[in-house]
């Protein structure tokens, strides 16, 4: 039985989804080992949110199997799906939502450890100029701990 070989995703798509597998394997391992590589943590962090950013701009400008309105799931196609009727190619219904899903969680992620600051990862060292109460925070320096 001979089957037809049909590729979906165009080459920067394929790009998009291998380095965001790469990079947030590094950023969970960095994360996980921390010390000097928080840094690194947070580099992986700022790429993984300039993936999300083109994989939504690709959505306008890549494309037709690129753009979203190409298998965003309509509730006809997530019941024809759940009843074994769906006939289609590239992702089902729920795949397809899957994919809203963790790009949703993966900026959302992103975005929430670019504001977050828990002073574990870094020691600051206040100036000299007054007490830590009324030190701006132009006076302060913080380094990761090591």
């Amino acid at each position: 039985m001979s089957r037809q070989r049909i590729r979906l995703w165009d080459l920067p798509t394929r790009i998009f989804h291998w380095s965001l597998v790469a990079l947030f394997v590094a950023s969970l391992v960095s994360g996980s080992i921390g010390g000097n590589l928080m840094v690194w943590h947070g580099r992986f962090g700022l790429a993984i949110l300039g993936l999300v950013c083109f994989r939504l701009l690709w959505e306008f400008t890549g494309s037709s199997y690129a753009r979203f309105t190409g298998f965003a799931p309509t509730p006809a196609s997530v019941l024809a799906y759940l009843c074994c009727q769906w006939r289609g190619v590239g992702h089902n219904p729920l795949g397809a939502l899957s994919v809203f899903a963790l790009l949703g969680l993966l900026a959302f992620q992103a975005c929430s450890g670019l504001f977050a600051n828990d002073d574990i990862a870094f020691r600051c060292a206040r100036s000299s100029a007054g007490n830590s109460a009324t030190a701006s925070p132009a006076s302060t320096s913080c380094r990761p701990n090591s």
